[in-house]
This record gives structure tokens, C-alpha cells and sequence, in this order.
């Protein structure tokens, strides 16, 4: 069985030899997908905890884990660039692996200092594959 959410990604593109979320191999673009692909589980999620849980709980945002969400959000808006997603129009693996984590930023009001990611999420919403995912699952992050 595979558990972790990036492996199953990189499972399925794999299985299904569907390179399309992925920029072109070789690359430095490709080497940035698979930085920030990896990033989110390895970097970002530690950091995110200890924020999402004291606010899903109604409880203050400790100043530390605040200021650490921010440094990481700052490092996501420059890798977003002129977006308007990670690598330009169309989803990737690393967008895909982004987007939960974002949904839970945006619907506990954590990126009103972050436009570029604001739009982003905007932008991600609009995808065809994140669209079909919710009519056919729900939404993205618990309902307020």
C-alpha cells in the first residue's frame, strides 16, 4: 500500500506514462517542480500544524508559528513569480500536492497578507481537474 499523497502522484503519472504535470525532464524548471513538489510534505506541512490547529480550534495563532507560516508563504509567493499557477497556465504535481494545504490557509483567512498567493488559490480553483475533484468529492477544506 502506498500512503504518502506525492508518491501516489508520482505513482500514477508513472503508471500511466502522463508527463503533463510535470515540467520537461532535464530541465531546471523540472528540478524546481520536484523541489517544491517535495517541499510541501517536508517543509511546509511542519510548519503549517502548528498554526492550522490552535486556529481550527478557535485559539490564538502563537507569534512564533506565525511568523514561520509567513517566511514560508513569502518563499511560495516568489516561486509563484507572474504565475498565474506554479509553472505558468496548467496544473502540476507540485500545484496539486500545494493545493490542500492552501485551501486550509485561504479558509482560516492566513493569506490576507499574501495577494500572490490569494490569487494563486483563485487560479487553482479554476482548473478543470481541481473542479472536477470537488463536484465529484466536496470541498477542499471543512466548511467553516
Amino acid at each position: 500500500m502506498i500512503a504518502e499523497s506525492a508518491t501516489i502522484l508520482r505513482y500514477l503519472t508513472a503508471k500511466y506514462g502522463d508527463d503533463s504535470h510535470v515540467p520537461p525532464h532535464g530541465t531546471a524548471a523540472y528540478w524546481q517542480h520536484e523541489a517544491l513538489f517535495d517541499y510541501v510534505e517536508s517543509s511546509l506541512a511542519g510548519v503549517a500544524l502548528p498554526v492550522i490547529l490552535p486556529a481550527f480550534r478557535g485559539k490564538p495563532i502563537p507569534d512564533e508559528a506565525r511568523a514561520a507560516l509567513h517566511q514560508n508563504l513569502d518563499y511560495l509567493s516568489e516561486a509563484i513569480g507572474k504565475g498565474p499557477l506554479l509553472f505558468g497556465d496548467r496544473a502540476t504535481l507540485a500545484d496539486i500536492q500545494l493545493s490542500y494545504i492552501v485551501a486550509l490557509f485561504s479558509r482560516l483567512g492566513l493569506l490576507s497578507d499574501h495577494r500572490a498567493i490569494e490569487a494563486y488559490w483563485e487560479a487553482l480553483q479554476q482548473q478543470p481537474g481541481y473542479i472536477a475533484a470537488t463536484e465529484a468529492s466536496g470541498p477542499m477544506a471543512p466548511p467553516a
